[in-house]
């Protein structure tokens, strides 16, 4: 079960830093 909820926080983790990324993404591309 240790290994399971390790393996949820990474996913987690990966899908909010996806997240994170996409939005800063599409606000650079309306900058300079």
């Amino acid at each position: 079960s240790k290994i399971n909820q390790e393996r949820r926080t990474r996913l987690t983790q990966a899908l909010q830093a996806g997240i994170r990324a996409s939005s800063s993404s599409s606000a650079d591309s309306d900058g300079p």
